[in-house]
């Protein structure tokens, strides 16, 4: 199998801050979900909209969709059915509410996996999950994480191998910040756009 060539966008969410389903907004008169995927396609050729629920599959027209076997447990639920559903043992990963995709950043990233099973981004002293790329072997962790009702994301990088791209690395690269950019709310998505 090879190493790189799958990416999945989660669009299965609640959005309960936005007020409104995410994976449906339209920025600059484009779907936001439609823009990623064209980014995407550049790096990608096997690229998956991850969903909650079977009925909001027929939301979008694109041939692969995973919906998440397992409800409620937040991201991990569409990681894991992703993770199956992945064509290349690493899976790229990024949510539906995130307009920024530098693909420079996303192929600098891809020379740190080795032998790693996760590759994520440190900002401010936190771990930014996404976007990041996650292997296949984490699939029976992340199963046992949501039988133990342990739904942080957080709960994986503490059990795999996982490399961290430190803020002074990336932005000694000539990287901003603004690829971790997360549209939350109606006042995220203003602010946004005021910058464009």
């Amino acid at each position: 199998m090879r190493d790189f060539g799958s990416a999945v966008v989660l669009a299965g969410g609640r959005s309960s801050r936005m007020g409104f389903d995410k994976s449906t907004m339209v920025l600059q008169n484009k779907k936001l979900i439609e823009s990623t995927i064209k980014k995407l396609d550049s790096l990608f050729d096997d690229i998956i909209i991850s969903v909650d629920s079977l009925e909001k599959k027929s939301v979008f027209n694109h041939d692969k969709i995973a919906v998440d076997k397992v409800k409620g447990v937040g991201p991990l639920g569409g990681m894991i059915s992703a993770l199956e559903m992945a064509q290349s043992d690493k899976l790229f990963v990024i949510p539906c509410d995130m307009p920024v995709i530098d693909t420079k950043y996303i192929s600098f990233m891809m020379k740190y996996m080795d032998d790693n099973e996760i590759i994520l981004s440190e900002k401010k002293g936190y771990f930014e999950p996404f976007p990041g790329f996650y292997s296949k072997s984490l699939i029976p962790r992340i199963d046992e994480l949501i039988n133990q009702n342990r739904r942080s994301i957080r709960a994986i990088f503490e059990c795999s191998r996982t490399k961290v791209i430190s803020e002074s690395e990336w932005k000694k690269l000539g990287f901003s910040e603004e690829i971790f950019t997360n549209l939350n709310t109606t006042q995220d998505v203003e602010k946004y756009l005021s910058y464009k």
